[in-house]
């Protein structure tokens, strides 16, 4: 516990180095949400210690592995969406929260999707293939002054989910 709270400091401080009014991207193995994992005790950790801290600390998007398939989640504050709205438009994170998702599918290992399930509630599959197994994914990130999109592709190009977060109430009205 003691080390996982040094680390925690030691990010927080990276974070708040960085100033405000930047996007916040962490990327780590094990997503705390969206697979096979959370009733795993180093999961359970990772939403226990870290998930409050992302929150608190205003980060925009998590990206994780370790899951072999492409999952998304609705911004969550806590654990819960927050937002389920029109995928076309900007998701203004400051307002609904940080956004996980995991494209972890990239060799030929794959994890079929589980059926949903109450922890399942929180992603969104924007396409039945993403999850169908047929095509390693990976996603393409670009990021802007007041914009972060992310386009997820097969490795055959096709394009498997496209979004775009901000945290900027000018660019939703924009929209």
């Amino acid at each position: 516990k003691a080390d996982l709270e040094k680390i925690r400091d030691g990010v927080r401080a990276e974070i708040e180095a960085k100033g405000a009014n930047k996007f916040v991207i962490v990327a780590f193995h094990k997503a705390p949400y969206g697979g096979y994992h959370q009733k795993e005790s180093d999961v359970k950790t990772i939403v226990q210690y870290w998930v409050p801290m992302f929150e608190e600390m205003g980060v925009d998007l998590v990206l994780n592995g370790h899951d072999h398939n492409y999952i998304r989640s609705y911004p969550l504050k806590g654990g819960v969406p927050s937002a389920h709205g029109d995928a076309s438009q900007p998701i203004n994170t400051d307002e609904a929260g940080v956004v996980y998702q995991v494209t972890g599918h990239s060799g030929e290992k794959y994890y079929a999707m589980p059926a949903r399930r109450g922890d399942m509630e929180v992603l969104w599959t924007p396409q039945p293939s993403i999850s169908s197994g047929d095509a390693a994914a990976y996603s393409v990130i670009t990021v802007g002054k007041n914009e972060i999109l992310v386009k997820s592709y097969s490795v055959g190009g096709i394009l498997l989910d496209s979004y775009a977060l901000t945290d900027d109430t000018s660019m939703l009205l924009a929209a």
